[in-house]
């Protein structure tokens, strides 16, 4: 399992924090993107996130 936490700069100028969760496999079944409500945060969802990875699933949030 790859993960990666980053950044990117919306249109205006507000950073935009994102996890990401790739399975060493390369036989990917798709990709899961997870939006978190208004009280929680992203790595909230890591032991989601692993537990989807083994069985293949991209995660990212």
């Amino acid at each position: 399992m790859s993960y990666t936490k980053n950044k990117f700069e919306a249109s205006d100028g507000v950073n935009i924090v994102y996890h990401k969760w790739i399975p060493e496999s390369e036989d990917i079944k798709a990709v899961l993107v997870i939006a978190h409500g208004m009280a929680e945060h992203a790595y909230r969802y890591d032991d989601f996130a692993k537990f989807l990875n083994v069985n293949n699933f991209a995660v990212y949030a």
